[in-house]
């Protein structure tokens, strides 16, 4: 059980970001088309310098994972996340990385999904799992960027997965591996670290702060999510209440959950040049409506922003 332990060590609130992803089928990097519009949960898989070749993207363990969370979501909320699917099945991206993954290059990946993906990165949420030998952030298995819209799990770095993952997933509900994937996921939508009496089993329960408050995990119980429904699931005491965002396969959430624009590749705005008068025409709109101006100096009408 020592990779399932990492659960509750393995989130740092790093200031960076980052992504990727592609199917089997696919040119690396690039997104197949996506069965719904909106926010969603982009899988993005990275291979990188110190690969161990573990295709968990195309063997199933990815999907058996994301499976994993699904029902087990369903049978704590009765609700499902949205993950990205093209034709009904989880879409995977993939990346190939020169290189080992820290929390200072995790951007590099972001950019990277971004620009290979210019016209449908906006709004994903991007969960990235690593397969990469090179521990190079000591005892934990993933990190996020809190309400930051990406994730990071590394399933293969010293006892980040356990050998009996279908046993410890009956056991406790969630493997070592799915439950860090989830626990991640979560703090990218904003869910801090619970510590307190109703969450010696939480998923969401972390180290150190739960240690220093003397609140030990407790390996006896099956996983619970939120059992006081005060914390992120009924109530934001840490940080945010899941059950009121739009990131529910149900359609259930009453708010938006926007990624920091200041976190976003923004694409230059294009102009087109005509003719030789030196004018150039941008596209800008309002709502459904979208309107062409051309000038020398052209700017959108009031209320209206440029198409990008």
């Amino acid at each position: 059980m020592r990779g399932f332990r990492r659960i509750i060590f393995l989130t740092v609130a790093v200031f960076l970001f980052a992504s990727f992803r592609a199917n089997a089928a696919q040119d690396p990097g690039t997104s197949l088309p996506d069965d719904k519009k909106g926010h969603q949960i982009q899988v993005v898989y990275v291979e990188t310098q110190s690969s161990a070749g573990s295709n968990y993207h195309t063997n199933g363990r990815v999907k058996q994972w994301v499976s994993e969370i699904q029902s087990w979501l369903k049978s704590k909320t009765g609700k499902e996340l949205i993950f990205d699917t093209y034709q009904g099945q989880l879409d995977i991206a993939y990346l190939k990385y020169e290189g080992n993954i820290d929390m200072k290059n995790d951007e590099d990946l972001v950019r990277m999904y971004q620009k290979l993906n210019p016209t449908n990165y906006l709004g994903k949420n991007l969960a990235f799992i690593i397969d990469q030998k090179l521990s190079t952030q000591g005892d934990i298995c993933g990190w996020a960027l809190l309400s930051g819209g990406y994730s990071l799990a590394m399933p293969n770095w010293p006892d980040c997965i356990d050998d009996d993952e279908q046993g410890i997933a009956a056991f406790l509900g969630l493997s070592s591996s799915a439950g860090t994937i989830l626990h991640e996921i979560l703090h990218s939508y904003g869910v801090n670290h619970a510590c307190d009496s109703t969450t010696t089993s939480d998923l969401m329960h972390g180290e150190p702060e739960c240690a220093a408050a003397g609140i030990a995990f407790s390996y006896l119980e099956k996983m619970t999510f939120d059992k006081s429904g005060l914390n992120y699931y009924g109530g934001n005491k840490t940080g945010v209440d899941l059950k009121t965002l739009r990131i529910w396969s149900d359609g259930s959430g009453t708010t938006e959950f926007l990624i920091p624009p200041n976190l976003q590749i923004v694409p230059p705005v294009t102009t087109t040049t005509t003719g030789t008068t030196g004018k150039k025409t941008i596209n800008c709109t309002k709502g459904k409506v979208s309107k062409k101006i051309t000038a020398k100096n052209p700017k959108c009408p009031k209320g209206f922003k440029i198409k990008i």
